[in-house]
């Protein structure tokens, strides 16, 4: 009976983590694509608060569950495109946008009943994209607010 519980359990685990993920189905495909190109670390919520200088991110660290950072390395057009359809199938919105001859910054979310659900932090420049993809819980009334504060 006691190895019934576990394996119950252990199936139960998979389940959730498996939609866990099927959330940013898209974006894993692409990293997967990618992989020989990118670097890629996750980075713990503590790790995150406790390293974070910057007055205007203090706020925001509290919504913040797990956050990834991935640098992808001698980048052409399909790169970026691959990219940008990852994230629009995923259906990311781009909250902020920033284009110059030089460099490309956006700020995109997942918005989900009235609340943030996602957000990525995306940089093309000199042929290098960095990304900060975030699973977050924030209400689209205060992630409004942060974004606000950051112009």
């Amino acid at each position: 009976m006691r190895h019934h519980k576990f394996l119950v359990l252990i199936i139960l685990m998979m389940s959730l983590l498996s939609c866990a993920s099927f959330r940013n189905k898209e974006m894993d495909q692409f990293y997967k694509k990618y992989d020989d190109q990118s670097t890629s670390v996750r980075i713990p919520k503590l790790l995150l608060k406790m390293v974070s200088k910057e007055k205007e991110l203090k706020p925001f660290l509290k919504y913040i569950k797990t956050t990834r950072t991935v640098v992808i390395e001698n980048v052409g057009s399909q790169v970026i495109t691959d990219l940008n359809t990852a994230l629009k199938k995923d259906g990311y919105e781009e909250y902020i946008s920033i284009n110059t001859s030089e460099e490309q910054f956006a700020i995109m979310a997942i918005e989900r009943k009235d609340k943030i659900t996602h957000i990525v932090i995306k940089t093309i420049e000199d042929g290098e994209i960095s990304l900060i993809q975030s699973r977050v819980n924030i209400e689209l009334e205060d992630f409004s607010k942060m974004l606000k504060q950051l112009n």
